[in-house]
């Protein structure tokens, strides 16, 4: 079989037998259940929605979109106002979410393409209600012509990507810390006790490194499946639909980022690892590694109220080790262009394939060598004495 997957099978069965393994899972499980449940246990589950109606709509349009209520599971309050003009007060001032003015719907913001949410499909509901009432001698042409939505004030990110987006860099943050620990103190332990002599009597340094990467990645995946899953059931359970209203891009992209950290900073911590003999040397060399991570974080932190990104944020956005983090937050808050995160995460992916044949190199050099913790430049420079 091939080594590499040998090696990452081993990680991954030894990793998930571990107590550390059960506890920290169940608890992160439990974590997130409650933040779904309590909040849901003390609110109702039907959302309510206020839709004016102006005086130049069609007669009985406000009965035929009260209608709609039970298949949309919302409740619905009516009202009826002057003009558009007063509708249009209304909603900037939150008095309303929906005001239809003659076939035409206005709304605070316009939603997003991609938005699930229910108001979304309130507002989707009444687009089919207007297009329908057009219907009569012109139908062909009625059904061809969209009915216009109409935003009050300028789109705005989409507050549920931007909650995404954080929840993303915050377990990207967690995972890193967690996982990127277990990379090095396995290295560490296997110099330690020299099983890594046993092991690399029989394959390459490489494929140890390799395996060990994808194997410990293996298990943060499982990790947060489970959790995920125990997230999707308690939101289920409760009505909540943690998921309503998010992109199917805003996931994707944050699952893209995630990959690539991980997959950056697991080499790195391995190759740190390699560095030291002693688990207590193993703190002091890891924490140059997770300074990064750190500014990394804080700076997507203040990205969250979602104003305009500081010079700093934009350079980090595009400097590999702090890349995962702080670009994922300015797509959520919709201060990056596709172009821009593509152009991020092509530099990431360049510098992720560089530190993959330098920690190999840097392993493979250091993984042998006891005693004395080496220095970065020895290994490069290959003048040390390996004991």
């Amino acid at each position: 079989m091939n080594p590499v997957f040998l090696v990452a099978r081993r990680e991954v069965r030894e990793r998930i037998k571990a107590r550390s393994f059960r506890i920290a899972t169940l608890i992160s499980a439990a974590v997130v259940i409650a933040a779904i449940a309590i909040p849901a246990s003390q609110r109702g589950h039907t959302p309510t929605y206020d839709v004016a109606v102006t005086t130049s709509s069609p007669a009985g349009a406000s009965d035929a979109i009260k209608a709609l209520a039970p298949t949309l599971k919302v409740h619905l309050n009516m009202h009826a106002v002057p003009t558009a003009t007063d509708g249009g007060r209304g909603l900037r001032t939150g008095e309303y979410d929906v005001v239809i003015n003659n076939g035409v719907i206005l709304t605070k913001r316009a939603p997003d393409s991609g938005d699930t949410g229910k108001k979304a499909q309130l507002i989707a509901a009444i687009s089919n209600l207007v297009r329908l009432q057009r219907l009569g001698p012109e139908a062909a042409a009625a059904l061809q012509t969209p009915v216009e939505v109409r935003g009050v004030l300028p789109p705005d990110a989409n507050s549920k990507d931007r909650f995404t987006a954080f929840v993303g860099v915050l377990l990207l943050f967690v995972f890193l810390q967690q996982y990127g620990t277990w990379v090095l103190m396995g290295v560490v332990e296997e110099k330690a006790s020299r099983v890594v002599e046993v092991l690399l009597s029989a394959i390459r340094p490489r494929q140890l490194v390799a395996g060990k990467v994808i194997g410990i990645g293996a298990v943060a995946i499982v990790q947060g499946a489970i959790v995920a899953l125990s997230a999707i059931v308690a939101s289920t359970a409760t009505g909540t639909h943690i998921f309503e209203g998010t992109s199917r891009f805003a996931i994707l992209w944050i699952l893209g980022w995630f990959a690539l950290g991980y997959s950056f900073y697991a080499l790195l911590y391995a190759s740190v690892g390699s560095l030291v003999s002693r688990q207590a040397d193993a703190q002091n060399a890891a924490f140059p590694v997770g300074l990064p991570i750190l500014v990394g974080y804080f700076t997507a932190s203040t990205l969250l109220s979602g104003s305009d990104p500081s010079l700093f944020a934009r350079v980090l956005s595009y400097l590999p080790p702090t890349a995962p983090m702080v670009m994922p937050m300015l797509i959520g808050i919709g201060r990056a262009s596709a172009l821009q995160a593509f152009v991020s995460m092509a530099l990431l992916i360049a510098a992720t394939v560089a530190m993959a044949r330098v920690a190999g190199a840097i392993y493979a050099r250091a993984v042998l060598h006891t005693g004395q913790r080496l220095r970065l430049r020895q290994v490069l420079r290959r003048d040390f004495n390996a004991a």
